[in-house]
């Protein structure tokens, strides 16, 4: 079984105070995200070499590159500015983060981060996939025959449901989720996407993509919310010719 860790730099975990002394709260945010990448995947994921769209070293390898583990260190310990600009250079270059297929995985993963900055009054949580991420994406996809799962934070459709108040529909769905779509739209049959943000238990299609929407074990929009506390676990196939299809789906409640 494959493992996919889907971890959100929006929403860090609780010891804010632990690292980064001095240091923004987004860019202790980055590392502890980067370290927790490292610890699951780091010498199974990949970065991409923006020009060719084929993953290079691991990101293990990456992130112990040249003076990068002393100006994270730096970060970590002091929240130097030279640690910070190292942080943003490692955060724009290791997305789209790709774990390549194996012979017990025939399909690969790969990892987009949509979370960009706002200070947008109704939402801190504008999502939006950069021209140099859907650049490599596209090159990934032109470049290889196998299926791939697309993960990233934002939904990239707004759901088509009645019960979705206009207060959860404004701004809060990708920005640029056309420009993803026409992307993925060519290799619709060999790709899936996950995605979570608004917590809401939903499948369906945005043209011939399949777009899977998480719910949350301890988030909803309201305590009557009857999806609240559940995860799906999904059995996927690669069928031939290359497609991934999701042929079952079970929602898992949490007591």
């Amino acid at each position: 079984m494959q493992h996919i860790h889907c971890l959100d730099p929006d929403h860090p975990p609780a010891d804010r105070e632990s690292t980064c002394r001095g240091a923004p709260a987004s860019r202790c945010a980055k590392l502890r995200v980067l370290l927790a990448l490292d610890t699951l995947a780091g010498e199974r994921s990949h970065v991409v070499d923006r020009v060719s769209g084929i993953p290079g070293v691991s990101l293990r390898e990456f992130l112990r590159q040249g003076q990068r583990p002393e100006l994270l260190r730096e970060l970590a310990n002091h929240g130097s500015m030279r640690g910070r600009r190292e942080m943003t250079r490692v955060w724009e270059a290791i997305f789209p983060l790709v774990e390549p297929p194996t012979p017990r995985a025939p399909f690969g993963v790969i990892l987009l981060n949509s979370n960009a900055r706002s200070h947008f009054a109704l939402t801190n949580a504008i999502g939006v996939v950069g021209p140099s991420q859907l650049k490599a994406l596209r090159l990934i996809l032109q470049n290889t025959r196998h299926p791939w799962l697309i993960l990233l934070h934002h939904q990239v459709v707004e759901y088509p449901l009645v019960s979705v108040s206009l207060r959860e529909r404004i701004g809060l769905a990708l920005i640029n989720a056309p420009d993803l779509a026409a992307v993925l739209a060519p290799h619709s049959q060999r790709v899936i996407v996950l995605h979570g943000h608004r917590h809401r238990d939903w499948i369906g299609v945005c043209g011939n993509i399949v777009l899977c929407s998480a719910p949350s074990t301890s988030l909803g929009t309201d305590s009557a919310d009857k999806y609240r506390g559940s995860f799906h676990i999904h059995q996927l196939s690669a069928a031939a010719g290359g497609a991934l299809l999701l042929i079952a789906t079970e929602r898992v409640c949490v007591s």
